[in-house]
Order: C-alpha cells, then sequence, then structure tokens
C-alpha cells in the first residue's frame, strides 16, 4: 500500500522509542500525539502512554496502573488529600483508555466523562512537563540516571520526599 510505501522510503527505522532516547523525549512524543487527536479515547490513551514512559519499567509489568498512578501523585504533590485525588484521577484515565485499547465501547453512562477525564490528564501531562523541565535535578534523573532515578522514586513512596532533589 503506498503509505507503507512511503513510510520505508522516507525513513524505514525512524522511532523515537529507540534505546538512545530518554523517557521525556518518548513522553513528548506521546503528548504531542495525543494532544493533535481528535479522538478523546484515543487521546486518552495516548496521555496514559505518556505517563508510562515517565513512571514505569519493564521490569514492572504487574500492577503498572497502581504504580503509574502513585508516582505520578507522589512527584506532583506533597499533600496527601491531593496525592489521592491525582491517584484516583490517572486510576480513572486508565479505566477509560484501556476500553479503548482493548475494543471495548465505552458506555453511556462513561461517555459523558471521557471529555472531562481527557481534560483533568492534559493538565496533570502539563504538571508533570513543567515539574521535571524546571527542575534541573528532576531533568536530570529522567534524561539520563535509570538507576538513580528508580532510587529517587523509591524515596519518594517511602519517606514522602526524596532528599537529593532541591523542591524550590
Amino acid at each position: 500500500d503506498a503509505d507503507s510505501e512511503s513510510l520505508q522510503a522516507n525513513n524505514p527505522t525512524y522511532t523515537n522509542f529507540e534505546p538512545s532516547s530518554s523517557r521525556l523525549l518518548r513522553f513528548l512524543s506521546l503528548l504531542e500525539h495525543g494532544r493533535a487527536m481528535p479522538d478523546l479515547g484515543i487521546k486518552l490513551a495516548l496521555f496514559c502512554s505518556g505517563m508510562e514512559c515517565l513512571f514505569s519499567r519493564e521490569s514492572e509489568k504487574n500492577e503498572i496502573v497502581h504504580r503509574v498512578a502513585e508516582k505520578t501523585a507522589f512527584l506532583l504533590e506533597q499533600d496527601p488529600s491531593k496525592r489521592k485525588a491525582i491517584y484516583k484521577g490517572v486510576k480513572q484515565a486508565y479505566d477509560l483508555r484501556s476500553a479503548v485499547l482493548h475494543g471495548v465501547s465505552i458506555s453511556n453512562k462513561d461517555l459523558p466523562k471521557l471529555r472531562k477525564v481527557c481534560l483533568e490528564t492534559d493538565a496533570i501531562l502539563r504538571k508533570i512537563f513543567t515539574q521535571i523541565v524546571l527542575n534541573p535535578d528532576l531533568f536530570k534523573l529522567f534524561t539520563q540516571d535509570e538507576e538513580r532515578l528508580q532510587e529517587f522514586f523509591l524515596e519518594l513512596l517511602f519517606s514522602g520526599t526524596a532528599k537529593e532533589i532541591n523542591w524550590k
């Protein structure tokens, strides 16, 4: 077909997901595609995948939704009630995303929530990106040092803060 021939002729191996790409680059790629997507279900799926780029590990396949929601909440908020709200918001986004990516229709009851959840998830992604880009310590963790990033998350989850990060 013409599309696959065009893809192969232009650059048959291009992807932002090659081994040398950083988590942040992969996140930005999915964020960009998500924002440009008119279909709200696919938009939300791309947003959730963007969070996975930042907050999951290949070895953490079990309970990925819980882990991504938890790390997102702890990175963005220090207040427990605000963390809980973000955690629940990310889980709700994943529930809708799962329906879309597994070919299930979104129920009539949940359809009105889709736009609201997309907007809330976009706001969370903007906050994540801003926090990473404006904090040199976080920027370095998300672009360079995988082992330190995982230690950072363990410290953040078990102590509520990470001493090595200047939170300003």
